[in-house]
């Protein structure tokens, strides 16, 4: 991986841990995986899925809210699935290799 693609990796990881923390209970598990495709990062939490607000709201981006539409815009997709306890995010972050 490039310099470039591993502060990318450093920013998403950074920001779905935050966000785990944030929202989650005490234990989250982070995986790193390096695919022909890219690199594909997991972060589980055992807490509920985070609010999302309602359409329209008005919150205050400088604060809050980023965080997920940078680890998009960073990514080649994004999934988030909340089963049982916990709540997991996948992110596959290209990678030239």
């Amino acid at each position: 991986m490039s310099g470039e693609e591993l502060e990318n990796a450093e920013l998403v990881v950074g920001e779905l841990a935050g966000n785990s923390a944030r929202h989650g209970r005490c234990e989250l598990t982070l995986q790193l995986t390096l695919e022909p495709d890219g690199l594909h990062i997991i972060v589980t939490d055992f807490g509920i899925a985070p609010p999302q607000p309602p359409d329209g709201a008005d919150h205050d981006c400088d604060e809050h809210g980023r965080g997920m539409h940078i680890v998009e815009a960073l990514s080649q997709w994004v999934r988030s699935a909340h089963k049982g306890s916990s709540y997991r995010v996948h992110a596959l972050l290209p990678s030239g290799r």
